[in-house]
C-alpha cells in the first residue's frame, strides 16, 4: 500500500514574517474525551480525538463507533488517541515491562493498528500522539510512526503533542502538533518559538482551558500562528471531559474564521527533479498567496509543504511505479487553490534483491496478555513487518518485539516479513497460545512503606487496559472517591501519583512514580518526596476494563 511521508528540504523553506492576526483563519482541534452522545454536536471541518480507555482497547465500543462514523459524515477528521510513554524518557514502561524507546515505539504501532482494526470502519480518519517526547533524537522514531500509520491509509493524519517549546527539528515529525496546552492565565503571557510563526498555521494547535470567553485565546492564537484551536471554559483535573454549551461554542466558530474569502490561484505543475526507487523530489510553479501546499497522490491527499516554498520530497513510494501527481496551494485564512493540472511521474525501478527469509520464528515468556518474538536475521533486510493473524501490527528494524494486549488461553498465528526497497520475503508461520488467565483478576496485594519510597504490587491475572492502585491516605472514609469502604483520597497509575479533586472521577497529577512490571505483576514505588507525612493506610487495586478489585490492605 502507498505511503507517502514529506521531507521538505530545510534550505528551501521560505522565512517568512509572522502573519496578521485577522488573516489566519483556524479549524477547531477537539479533545474529546467526553461521552459519545455529546460527539453529536462536534460539525466540520475539524478535528476530534477518540479516546475511548486511554487508547483504543480491546473491543469495539459500538456507542464510540457509531458517534466516530456520524462525526465523520459531517467533515470531522477523527483521530485515536495513543500514548507513546515519551519513550520511555520519564521511566515509564510498557505493558510489557519496558522502558527503552524501541519498545515503546514497538508498543505504539500495536495501538495503532488496534485502533484501525477495531474503527477503521468507523470513520476513524488519522491518529493522534500523546505523551510525546520533545528531544530531537526522538523525533525519527515519530516519523517512523507516521510512516507505520499511513500503510493502513495513505491519506491518515498523524497529530502529536510534544508540549510547549518544541524544537524545530519535529516540524515535520507530524502533520500537526499542539504546541501549547494549558490555561488562559498562561497563554496570555506563552510566546511560541520563532520557527513556528514562519511555517504553515494547520501544523500547529493550541489548548486552552479555564477561559470564561474564547474570543481573547481565539485573538492570541491568530497572532501565534496557530491554525487548530481549542478553547473551553473547562478546569483541571480534566478540561477536556466536556463540549462548552453552544453560545460558547458558536462564539468560538465565528472568531476563528477569517474576513479573508478570495482564493489563492491555481499552481503550476509539478516535475520531478530527481527520481529514485522509493522518492520523487518534486517542484511547481508557486501560487503569490500561498502559506502551504497540498500533494496529493493518486487522488489522496498524502502530504504538505512545511511553508510556501513550492517543492516537497515524496518518500515511501513503490519502486517502478507510476503515480499521478497534483498539488493545491492554501493560503493563510485557510482558502484552497483550484487543482494544478496532473502531472504522471515514475519512480525508477529497485536494482537489489528482496532479503531472504526470516528464520526460526520463536515466542518466549508466553503470558495471559502478551509475549516475545524473536527471530534470526535476514541478509539485505532494512525491517521488519511482524503480522498477527494476517494483519500488520508492528514494524522493527530488529531480530525482536514483545507483543501485548492479547487475550488469555487464544492461539494466535504470527508471521514475519523482511523487507527492503526490493519487496519482502515471509518466513514460516507461527502459531502460539497465550497462557490462560488467573483464577482471579487481581491477587497478592501487598504495600509497605520504606525509608525512601512506599512500594504498592498485586498480579494482574487478566488482561486489563488500566492498572491503578486507590490510596486512603487520609484515613477519612468521607473524603475522596468512594469506594470498598475507603475514601481514596489519592491514585496511582500507570508512572504517576494524582490527589482526588472531585467531584467524581476527577484527578489532579502530583508526581511521576516508577513502575516496573514482570510477568503481570506490577511494582510501583511512589518516592516518600510525593508525600513525605505519609502513615499507615489503606489501599485498594484495580484493574479495568472490565472493573475488578482486589482486596483491601494496610500498607504499613
Amino acid at each position: 500500500m502507498l505511503m507517502v511521508l514529506l521531507r521538505v528540504i530545510a534550505s528551501f523553506v521560505l522565512l517568512l514574517p509572522p502573519i496578521p492576526s485577522t488573516e489566519i483563519g483556524q479549524l477547531l482541534g477537539v479533545p474529546a474525551y467526553f461521552a459519545p452522545a455529546t460527539w453529536s454536536r462536534l460539525t466540520g471541518p475539524s478535528i476530534a480525538v477518540a479516546n475511548p480507555v486511554s487508547g483504543p482497547g480491546r473491543t469495539v465500543d459500538a456507542e464510540l463507533a457509531a458517534a466516530m462514523s456520524a462525526a465523520h459524515e459531517r467533515g470531522v477528521t477523527v483521530l485515536g488517541y495513543v500514548t507513546t510513554g515519551y519513550l520511555g524518557r520519564t521511566g515509564r514502561v510498557t505493558r510489557f515491562g519496558e522502558s527503552d524507546a524501541a519498545a515503546w515505539l514497538t508498543q505504539t504501532q500495536q495501538e495503532i493498528a488496534a485502533w484501525y482494526r477495531l474503527y477503521g470502519d468507523h470513520g476513524l480518519t488519522g491518529i493522534f500522539l500523546d505523551e510525546v517526547a520533545d528531544d530531537c533524537p526522538s523525533a525519527a522514531g515519530y516519523r517512523d510512526l507516521r510512516t507505520f500509520t499511513r500503510r493502513y491509509d495513505p491519506a491518515a493524519r498523524l497529530a502529536a503533542n510534544p508540549g510547549t517549546g518544541v524544537p524545530e527539528c519535529f516540524s515535520d515529525a507530524a502533520d500537526v502538533l499542539v504546541s501549547f496546552e494549558g490555561d488562559l492565565a498562561g497563554y496570555r503571557t506563552w510566546q511560541p518559538p520563532q520557527w513556528q510563526l514562519t511555517q504553515d498555521p494547520r501544523r500547529f494547535w493550541h489548548l486552552v482551558h479555564d477561559a470564561p470567553d474564547p474570543t481573547q485565546a481565539i485573538n492570541l492564537g491568530k497572532q501565534r500562528n496557530a491554525g487548530y484551536m481549542y478553547v473551553t471554559p473547562d478546569v483541571l483535573a480534566n478540561p477536556w471531559d466536556t463540549l462548552p454549551d453552544d453560545t460558547y461554542l458558536t462564539t468560538e466558530k465565528a472568531k476563528a474564521t477569517a474576513p479573508d474569502t478570495l482564493p489563492p490561484a491555481r499552481p503550476g505543475p509539478p516535475e520531478a527533479t530527481t527520481r529514485e526507487a522509493t522518492t520523487l523530489s518534486l517542484r511547481w510553479p508557486a501560487s503569490p498567496d500561498a502559506i502551504a501546499y497540498e500533494i496529493y497522490v493518486d487522488g489522496q491527499h498524502t502530504a504538505d509543504t512545511l511553508a510556501g516554498t513550492p517543492t516537497i520530497d515524496l518518500t515511501s513510494l513503490k519502486p517502478g511505479r507510476l503515480y499521478g501527481i497534483r498539488t493545491r496551494a492554501r493560503d493563510h485564512a485557510g482558502n484552497l487553490s483550484p487543482f494544478s493540472y496532473p502531472a504522471r511521474l515514475a519512480t525508477i525501478p529497485c536494482p537489489g534483491l528482496r532479503p531472504t527469509r526470516p528464520e526460526a520464528l520463536t515466542a518466549s515468556q508466553v503470558r495471559p496478555s502478551g509475549l516475545r518474538l524473536t527471530w534470526r536475521p535476514s541478509s539485505d533486510a532494512r525491517a521488519y513487518d511482524i503480522y498477527r493473524d494476517g494483519l500488520l501490527i508492528s514494524s522493527t528494524p530488529g531480530t525482536a518485539a514483545a507483543i501485548g494486549a492479547l487475550t488469555p488461553a487464544t492461539p494466535y498465528t504470527f508471521t514475519v516479513v523482511a523487507r527492503n526497497d526490493a519487496g519482502g520475503s515471509s518466513g514460516p508461520d507461527l502459531t502460539v497460545t497465550t497462557a490462560p488467565a488467573g483464577r482471579d483478576p487481581i491477587t497478592d496485594p501487598d504495600g509497605t512503606i520504606g525509608p525512601d519510597a512506599v512500594v504498592y504490587q498485586a498480579s494482574f491475572g487478566v488482561p486489563f487496559d488500566i492498572h491503578q492502585v486507590l490510596l486512603d491516605l487520609d484515613g477519612d472514609e468521607t473524603t475522596g472517591l468512594p469506594v470498598l469502604g475507603l475514601g481514596a483520597d489519592h491514585l496511582v497509575e500507570s508512572g504517576w501519583l494524582f490527589r482526588h479533586q472531585g467531584p467524581g472521577w476527577t484527578w489532579t497529577p502530583l508526581a511521576p512514580v516508577d513502575l516496573a512490571v514482570s510477568d503481570d505483576r506490577h511494582v510501583w514505588r511512589v518516592p516518600r518526596t510525593a508525600y513525605p507525612q505519609v502513615s499507615p493506610h489503606r489501599a485498594v487495586f484495580r484493574g479495568s476494563t472490565p472493573d475488578a478489585y482486589s482486596e483491601v490492605i494496610t500498607v504499613e
